[in-house]
């Protein structure tokens, strides 16, 4: 059972205050994450040898959400994006947690919508009430093949991990401590491509831009070329890491969530949503041991 502190809200802190500020980014019912495009770095490809994790979040025009600041009975806090309607805690898409693991899901577009919906549907909620570390999470095994089909990157300070989860308890995990891994809306490890059942080209698309874009860079990454990537208009306006929708029917981009794990200081969250009929929205937030406990205990 968890208590939602402040349903449509998160928590902005410092070392004297709580300033409660009202989010609205997207909206869904049911249990499915939407769109998204997930790349990440750590070690000698990320600033001060941290992590990096990016992530953009897509959606039918005109759906909002929210982010909202998760205290459970039992287990970590975590911050978390949710649509907006839902109540219903298992349908967090990315999250931080007070023990600094940060995760980022996006769907499995390429297998029927009632493969997607076989299996557990609150992993990204477990995941982020119940461990600290990647390894933590890698160890158990039988959370990972009993869940639903995604694909997720999971990270701490020392290590990422990209998991791609297909039907019938197969999945596969890549994990870094040096280096780059990304993701969009299909299967692209070798033992797992006849789970792509469908052709999802916007997600091809996506992926080899955001290969592209990974690939071109010289050295190491900032939390600036995180951002810049996050923004990237250059392959059309249903083809981008930002999607900015040709059509009223097609997806278009509403939030940017990328964050950076350092091994020496508290994690920092750079959130952008661009609602329907609201102007664009920048927030950079310190998650440091306040904003877990100030006003909230």
């Amino acid at each position: 059972m968890y208590t939602i502190v402040h349903n449509m809200s998160y928590v902005f802190v410092n070392k004297f205050s709580v300033l409660i500020v009202w989010l609205l980014i997207l909206s869904l019912e049911g249990s499915d994450a939407f769109a998204c495009s997930l790349w990440a770095a750590i070690g000698d490809r990320s600033k001060d040898g941290g992590a990096l994790i990016g992530m953009t979040w897509d959606a039918p025009q005109g759906l909002r959400g929210e982010l909202r600041l998760v205290i459970p009975k039992k287990g970590s806090r975590y911050l978390g994006l949710f649509p907006r309607r839902s109540r219903n805690s298992n349908n967090v898409v990315a999250g931080i947690n007070e023990l600094g693991l940060v995760v980022s899901a996006a769907n499995a577009d390429s297998i029927s919508f009632r493969k997607r919906l076989a299996g557990s549907g609150n992993l990204l909620k477990t995941i982020l009430t119940s461990f600290a570390t990647v390894d933590a999470f890698l160890t158990n095994k039988s959370l990972i093949s009993q869940a639903q089909p995604a694909f997720l990157i999971v990270a701490d300070c020392a290590k990422i991990a990209l998991v791609q989860i297909g039907t019938r308890g197969k999945y596969i995990v890549a994990v870094r401590e040096n280096g780059l891994l990304y993701q969009t809306n299909h299967y692209t490890h070798q033992s797992l491509l006849k789970e792509n059942e469908l052709y999802i080209e916007n997600s091809i698309l996506r992926l080899n831009r955001l290969q592209y874009l990974l690939a071109v860079h010289p050295g190491v990454f900032s939390i600036e070329d995180f951002l810049a990537i996050a923004d990237d208009k250059g392959n059309g306006p249903d083809n981008s890491i930002w999607r900015v929708g040709s059509l009223e029917k097609k997806e278009k981009t509403l939030a940017r969530w990328v964050v950076y794990l350092s091994k020496n200081s508290p994690p920092e969250l750079y959130f952008k949503i661009l609602n329907p009929g609201v102007n664009e929205l920048n927030y950079e937030i310190k998650l440091d041991r306040a904003f877990w406990t100030e006003g909230t205990e």
